[in-house]
């Protein structure tokens, strides 16, 4: 006798509008291959990303616009990145001016705080 095969339950994947339906409780997250990320955040690393994003803003002023973890960013093939800290050139943004939603495009420079606690490897 052989025993029946089933198909494993097909993991869903998501979109971006489904990422922007996630309720706001505090949490971060981002679209990574089409899964849903949370994305864990502490005081201390907020404090840590604090210092470089004032001084980026301080000697970049004018030429960038400066966003923190809070912002996504759009990369091609669907993924929804948000990085602790990130710059973009305003000659890269529509009128110079962040977008409501998401920014379309990698930013020019992207800064990610890791914590001995945190892997590498999750924010790849």
């Amino acid at each position: 006798m052989t025993a029946a095969r089933t198909k494993p339950p097909r993991k869903r994947r998501y979109t971006e509008q489904d990422l922007l339906q996630m309720p706001d409780e505090g949490r971060k997250y981002e679209l990574v291959n089409r899964r849903i990320q949370v994305v864990p955040t502490s005081g201390q690393h907020g404090w840590i990303a604090f210092e470089p994003a004032k001084k980026l803003g301080e000697c970049l002023k004018g030429r960038f616009r400066g966003f923190d973890s809070s912002t996504g960013f759009r990369m091609v093939g669907g993924n929804i990145r948000s990085p602790d800290l990130s710059l973009m050139a305003v000659s890269r943004l529509p009128q110079g001016k962040p977008p409501v939603d998401f920014v379309d495009g990698a930013p020019d420079l992207a800064v990610e705080i890791v914590l001995p606690s945190e892997n590498m490897n999750d924010l790849l």
